[in-house]
């Protein structure tokens, strides 16, 4: 079951991952508002997707590094 998700939900994601990459202290401020609209609801849910993807992508380069480290082990 798909869900219709509200545009200014939309922007709000958009947005906090731009803010996440440009701005985190402004995000952050912004993540404070005790707001429940879409908007901020959207701005939560931004963060939590970059924060995310950024550790996903930090144990990648773990991972690479250490597979870069037995090979040089091997010669």
């Amino acid at each position: 079951m798909e869900t219709e998700l509200s545009p200014y939900y939309i922007k709000g994601f958009n947005n906090a991952y731009f803010l996440a990459q440009h701005n985190p202290s402004l995000l952050n401020q912004l993540i404070k508002l005790e707001s429940e609209t879409d908007y901020v609801k959207g701005l939560h849910d931004g963060k939590k997707t970059y924060d995310l993807e950024q550790q996903k992508s930090r144990i990648k380069d773990l991972q690479n590094l250490r597979k870069k480290g037995d090979r040089d082990l091997e010669r």
